[in-house]
């Protein structure tokens, strides 16, 4: 079922296997890992034992499948987040640092125009915060907004927080990048990762 609490979360399915609607090649969902099945993006066991899996419709590419737009081949744009230096899941300490930070490598998509997200869902209320990048003074704000708009460059590693003392619970990090520069997060151009965090 879709989650209408989780912008960047498409689908929500138990194991199994499905057809897929682009094409009719099977899907087995088996706590699927990014990048490993061009029809599968991610995927991972849930509190509720779901496996999440995102499927676009993008351009054939070889042994089946396709390639959802920006997500790989053709040189697209690739988006990294990390906590601690890791790619997650990470859990630390209330009293431990938790750094997040994000990096792009632009590809063949290098000056295209784009909206640039980094955010997080956390059990705060609000539940989601974004980074501003034109904020130095509050750079993470409580709501779901476009963090920056500007052409796709490469970006090396870029600490967005650097905190100690947050509250217990799981958080999840967010960057994404969406080709449509219009301030709004269009799910059909994005491309985006992310990092889970529990702090005990």
């Amino acid at each position: 079922t879709s989650n209408e609490t989780d912008p960047f979360l498409f689908l929500e399915l138990p194991a199994g296997s499905y057809k897929s609607a682009i094409g009719a090649a099977d899907l087995t969902l088996a706590g699927a890992v990014a990048g490993t099945n061009p029809d599968v993006l991610s995927g991972g066991t849930s509190s509720t034992g779901d496996y999440r899996i995102d499927i676009y419709a993008g351009t054939p590419v070889s042994g089946g499948g396709t390639t959802p737009p920006g997500t790989g081949g053709g040189g697209a744009a690739s988006p990294d987040i990390k906590a601690n230096g890791s790619d997650g899941p990470v859990v630390i300490g209330q009293a431990d640092t938790l750094s997040i930070s994000v990096a792009l490598n632009a590809g063949g998509a290098a000056n295209t125009p784009a909206d640039w997200w980094v955010a997080a869902a956390t059990p705060l209320t609000p539940e989601w915060f974004h980074f501003d990048a034109n904020d130095a003074s509050v750079p993470w704000k409580g709501d779901l907004a476009v963090s920056y708009q500007g052409p796709l460059v490469d970006l090396a590693s870029y600490e967005v927080l650097n905190i100690s003392g947050l509250p217990q619970g799981t958080y999840i990090f967010y960057f994404g990048i969406d080709l449509d520069d219009n301030g709004v997060l269009d799910n059909a151009s994005l491309t985006y990762d992310s990092v889970e965090v529990t702090i005990q």
